[in-house]
């Protein structure tokens, strides 16, 4: 039997060197202390569990704050400190949805999954990484929205009911 398509990783890799290789990881840690690192470490986990970006909403920002026991508010600052050094890229989507990624983030995920014996699918409109810097194994596709397919399955269910 096949294994199940799994977009996530089950482990991703993380240096040694991660508190002292980046500078912008100490000036994490001394504006913010463990908990600015903690949070960090937690989004890389919940976007590498499911793929190679997260969405991000109020509820994600509250489900955060619980698990971490963090004070209110502390992601939406960490969140914006982590996007004004460039370690996470936050991106509204065309249906207002926010995107939490990054290229490095990106890269990893690539590296991660080169030993697939399956393309990976991407969406064009999250993908950072120029064609270029994108493995093989990456398929950079432009994924249709929900909302579209609906409609042309809506539009199918009416000329079928309309044939009755």
């Amino acid at each position: 039997m096949a294994r199940p398509k799994q977009d996530g990783l089950l482990y991703f890799s993380f240096d040694t060197d991660f508190f002292y290789a980046d500078k912008r990881i100490k000036r994490l840690h001394s504006k913010y202390g463990n908990d600015g690192l903690i949070f960090y470490i937690y989004l890389l986990t919940e976007i590498y569990r499911n793929g190679y970006y997260i969405s991000w909403d109020e509820e994600s920002a509250e489900d955060a704050t619980e698990d971490l026991r963090l004070r209110e508010g502390f992601t939406e600052q960490v969140l914006t400190y982590l996007a004004s050094r460039s370690l996470l890229a936050m991106s509204k989507l065309a249906n207002s949805v926010t995107i939490i990624t990054s290229p490095g983030i990106q890269k990893r995920y690539q590296e991660a999954k080169k030993g697939c014996k399956r393309q990976v699918e991407v969406d064009s409109e999250i993908w950072l990484l120029s064609q270029e810097e994108t493995a093989s194994c990456i398929k950079v596709t432009h994924n249709v929205s929900f909302s579209e397919k609906n409609q042309s399955n809506s539009e199918k269910n009416q000329s079928n009911s309309e044939k009755n």
